[in-house]
C-alpha cells in the first residue's frame, strides 16, 4: 500500500509478475511501465508465476511517463500453475488487474476505484475467473472488463478467451464519464456466465471491430445466465465498423440461455465506499444461473453473491472499501 499519510492513486508502482507462458504476439513481449523494460512470454503453458492469496494492493499505478503507468497487479504470460484467490486491487491509477497472455484460474477477486479498466484481459489469455466484484468510482473509471485479442493482429492465436462467471459489475452511475460494463474487441473470444452488470454510465456491453462480430456469430463469444439492467441510455452498442447495430447486439445477447435484460437485481446498496451487493432473496438473480462449464464452482444464481445469502464474502475483513 501507500506509505503516505494521505494515500492517493499512483503513490507506488504495484505488483508485476513475469512469466514464460505463451502469448499471441509471436515473439517475447515488452512489459509496460518500465524505463528498462523486461520481456515476457515463452512456450511453458504451465509456468508458475507464484501465489497471491489474501493480498490487497492499494493506491498503485505510479506514472513512469505521461500515459505510461503501472497497474495495480499485472500478470505477463503467467501459466496454469499460478495461484490467485482472495485478491483486491483498490484505488489504482491505471487498470486494477491486467493479464497479458498466459492462462490460469482465479477466484474471489475485488477491484474498487480503478481509474481506467478494472479487469483488462488480452494477448491470448485463457482462464476461468469466478466470484468477482467490481465497483467503479462514481467519477472515474472505464470498463469493468476490457477483453481484447491483440492490437496489431486481430486474428492472432491463441485468441484471448477468458470465461468469467459470477461477477457483479457496479458502474460509476450518472456521475461517470467512460464507465462501461464489458467491451469485447479486436477479434477476441470470451464467455460471460451468471453475472450482473448494472449502474454503468454508458454501455453495459460494447462490441467493436468486425472481427469481433465474426467471432460472436461463430459462437466464440457467449452470454448465459446474466442479469443486465439499470445501465446507460444505450446499454448495448457497437463500433469500429461492426455491421451489427446496438439492437442486433442486444438481440444476440438475449438469445443466451437464461439472460435477463431490464429487470432489477435488487441489490441493497451500490453506495461508493460501503456497497452491499448481495441481492434480495426475491431477486431475479436467484435461480437465474446456468450450469457452468467444468472447472467452476456450481452456482444457480447470477452475480458475485448468492441472493439472500446469510454470509457475504464481499464483506470480509480482507477487503477495503474506503475511498
Amino acid at each position: 500500500t501507500s506509505n503516505s499519510d494521505s494515500p492517493a492513486r499512483g503513490d507506488w508502482g504495484g505488483l508485476v509478475l513475469l512469466g514464460d507462458a505463451p502469448t499471441n504476439l509471436g515473439a517475447p513481449g515488452t512489459a509496460e511501465g518500465f524505463v528498462n523494460a523486461p520481456t515476457y512470454g515463452g512456450d511453458d503453458a504451465a509456468h508458475n508465476c507464484g501465489t497471491l492469496q489474501y493480498v490487497r494492493v492499494e493506491y498503485a499505478g505510479f506514472a513512469i511517463s505521461d500515459g505510461n503507468e503501472l497497474n495495480g497487479i499485472t500478470f505477463y504470460a503467467c501459466g496454469s500453475a499460478t495461484t490467485m484467490d482472495h485478491v483486491q486491487s483498490h484505488m489504482g491509477q491505471d487498470d486494477g488487474i491486467e493479464w497479458f497472455g498466459g492462462g490460469f484460474d482465479a477466484s474471489y477477486l475485488v477491484v474498487t476505484g480503478a481509474a481506467d479498466d478494472s479487469l483488462d484481459i488480452d494477448q491470448g489469455f485463457g482462464g476461468n475467473l469466478q466470484h468477482v466484484f467490481i465497483h467503479q468510482d462514481p467519477s472515474i473509471g472505464d470498463n469493468c472488463f476490457e477483453i481484447s485479442n491483440q492490437g496489431d493482429d486481430f486474428t492472432a492465436t491463441p485468441r484471448t478467451a477468458p470465461i468469467v462467471a459470477n461477477a457483479t459489475c457496479v458502474g460509476s452511475g450518472s456521475g461517470g464519464d467512460k464507465s462501461k460494463g464489458i467491451t469485447y474487441k479486436e477479434g477476441t473470444n470470451g464467455q460471460t456466465w451468471n453475472s450482473i452488470i448494472t449502474n454503468t454510465t454508458n454501455e453495459a456491453v460494447l462490441l467493436t471491430h468486425p472481427e469481433t462480430q465474426a467471432e460472436a456469430e461463430a459462437g466464440n463469444l457467449a452470454f448465459a445466465g446474466d442479469l443486465i439492467w439499470g445501465n446507460g441510455a444505450t446499454p448495448f452498442n457497437t463500433g469500429s465498423d461492426a455491421t451489427w447495430t446496438g439492437t442486433d447486439l442486444q438481440d444476440w445477447i438475449a438469445m443466451g440461455a437464461g439472460v435477463v435484460i431490464g429487470t432489477d437485481a435488487e441489490l441493497p446498496s451500490a453506495a461508493w465506499g460501503s456497497p452491499n451487493i448481495a441481492p434480495a432473496a426475491s431477486s431475479a438473480a436467484a435461480g437465474a444461473g446456468q450450469t457452468l462449464p467444468s472447472g467452476f464452482d456450481a452456482t444457480d444464481y447470477a452475480g458475485a453473491v448468492e441472493p439472500g445469502a446469510s454470509e457475504d464474502w464481499t464483506q470480509a475483513s480482507w477487503i477495503n472499501y474506503a475511498p
